[in-house]
């Protein structure tokens, strides 16, 4: 064919067409599809880094929240080992459940072990420091009304250090009713 040929109009459409195509093909392999797979990457990537700073931010949170319970549980420890009073503390201790019977209305018939026995017990063996608690058992013997021993009974949580109260026996003095013969067997904690 000769050199100064013509194309028709629609050759030329076709290869105008047909180059656009090509042109746009090679734009979308070369230029597009690899910038878009980088885009999606990154992305993915974005999200990933997004939730790994979540998972930061929800463990420093629970970081935080742990260590204020440890610390009051800390604070809870302290208010619970103070609530075990040293052993030389015995005598004194005895006397305020005395006192305590006393205002809330029950009147002190015996206590075994005596306080002279429980200073005896508080000044006998070595003293240890620390982590060992000892059972002391109390037995109180009162006389008063039902009621008065309810309202100690009620309050008992409120003195200062720990007891339990294993037994309470009541029984009616038949020449003095209202009055109960009342005898409560607790145990005091101290530390050895």
């Amino acid at each position: 064919m000769a050199r100064g040929m013509k194309l028709g109009l629609k050759q030329e459409l076709i290869l105008s067409g047909v180059m656009v195509t090509a042109a746009v093909a090679a734009w979308y392999m070369l230029l597009y599809q690899p910038i878009a797979a980088k885009t999606t990457e990154l992305k993915q990537l974005v999200g990933n880094q997004q939730d790994s700073l979540q998972a930061i931010k929800n463990y420093e949170t629970q970081t935080a929240a742990l260590r204020l319970k440890i610390q009051d549980l800390q604070t809870q420890t302290k208010i619970w080992d103070s609530r075990f009073p040293a052993r030389r503390e015995i005598v004194a201790l005895a006397g305020q459940i005395l006192q305590f019977g006393k205002e809330n209305g029950l009147t002190l018939i015996e206590m075994k072990p005596s306080l002279f026995e429980l200073y005896a017990l508080e000044k006998a063996g070595a003293q240890m420091s620390g982590k060992y608690v000892m059972q002391l058992p109390i037995t109180c013997h009162f006389k008063g009304r039902y009621l008065a021993l309810g309202r100690m009974l009620e309050k008992i949580d409120a003195l200062p250090f720990n007891l339990t109260i294993e037994d309470v026996n009541l029984a009616v003095i038949p020449d003095d009713y209202p009055e109960l013969d009342v005898k409560v067997r607790l145990f005091l904690y101290v530390h050895l």
